[in-house]
């Protein structure tokens, strides 16, 4: 019989916007305080699963690496998301191998560089073409060749989402995000390195709350010709690290795993999160959290659900505070642990069309 599990919540980094105030720390850097503080409040732990979707520049096995700077001497175990890495990390605790374990994810898709594929080999002559790392290897499809605005523009015309519809969700978000601010959210303060005659500046809330309303967003031309999403209505990227402690063992303020799946759709890559909420009996949980790039995306997803954009995201989500691809869900569920709610879901999917979903109550 499986055993019982238990999410502790954890903590995550402010979110940086892309380019922004995190854009220059190391990935260790960005991850330690996270750690640290999930394993200060939290204790031992027997193993460490990561999450890193992108990994080029970050040196050989980069999860070894942060568990070494964390003094974590336990086994290691790496994933391309932070819910892929708490899926093998609850199935481990639920089979009785391992009692108590971490879940980390760092993203930060600012470090990613460009690639000259041609150099190894030598250019003698002519031009050189200069690959973008971040769209090839992170926001491009594994399945189809199409990158995820063009999946977007594909998936809005299938589930009738409108252009309106998406500029409305994403006004929304935003304003819940304002108003929400950071209350009650478990972070993690980061310390930006000094500037020339300047003092370390400690970083401690998400950068993009602080955006001005856009009054303009109707007149925003779409990301791709004919399209529903525009610089408005889609999430901004950002850099950040988020940890929980996931044990078979219940503890202050932890919330019991009522039901979890992965649901693959390489098909319709963007609706993988709605599948596996199905398939986990959780499309109808009080408290929901979709890690969703686009409002398109989140309203195609509710669609399928049959749920409304009120009845998610009571932060506002990644449309108000910013879009860590591979750690998005992984903040979203440590948001919604430290809410509390009696019931409550969270999914995301990649672009390779893989869903993840995971249903909680707290006592």
């Amino acid at each position: 019989m499986p055993h019982t599990v238990f999410l502790s919540a954890g903590f995550r980094t402010p979110l940086g916007a892309f380019r922004g105030d995190l854009a220059g720390l190391r990935f260790d850097a960005l991850a330690l305080p996270v750690l640290q503080a999930t394993l200060a409040a939290s204790g031992d732990v027997e193993a460490a699963f990561f999450g890193l979707p992108q990994t080029t520049g970050w040196g050989p096995v980069p999860g070894r690496r942060l568990a070494r700077l964390a003094e974590l001497e336990v086994p290691c175990f790496q994933s391309v998301s932070g819910l892929e890495a708490l899926f093998q990390a609850v199935c481990a605790v639920e089979s009785g191998r391992l009692q108590h374990v971490l879940v980390c994810a760092v993203s930060q898709p600012s470090q990613v560089p460009f690639y000259l594929p041609q150099a190894r080999e030598g250019k003698r002559l002519g031009h050189a073409r200069l690959l973008d790392g971040l769209v090839h290897d992170v926001l491009h499809s594994a399945w189809s060749d199409a990158g995820i605005w063009e999946l977007t523009s594909h998936l809005a015309e299938r589930q009738a989402v409108d252009r309106a519809d998406a500029d409305s969700c994403a006004l929304q978000a935003r304003e819940r995000g304002r108003s929400l601010g950071m209350a009650g959210l478990p972070i993690a303060r980061v310390m930006l390195p000094a500037r020339k005659r300047q003092d370390p500046v400690e970083l401690c809330s998400d950068a993009l709350l602080e955006r001005p309303a856009d009054e303009h967003y109707a007149q925003r031309k779409p990301l791709v010709a004919d399209g529903k999403t525009t610089d408005f209505n889609r999430a901004t990227l950002a850099d950040a690290a988020v940890c929980l402690r996931v044990s078979c063992e219940a503890s202050e303020g932890a919330s019991r795993l009522q039901s979890r799946a992965v649901a693959v759709r390489p098909r319709d890559p963007l609706l993988a999160a709605a599948t596996a909420l199905e398939q986990a009996g959780a499309g109808g949980a009080g408290a929901l959290e979709l890690d969703a790039p686009s409002a398109v995306q989140l309203l195609a997803n509710l669609k399928v659900l049959g749920r409304s954009p009120d009845s998610v995201h009571a932060g506002g989500g990644a449309l108000a505070r910013g879009w860590a691809p591979g750690a998005g869900g992984l903040i979203g569920l440590v948001e919604l642990l430290a809410r509390k709610p009696e019931r409550g879901a969270v999914a995301g999917g990649d672009l390779s069309g893989q869903g993840y979903a995971f249903a909680i109550e707290t006592p």
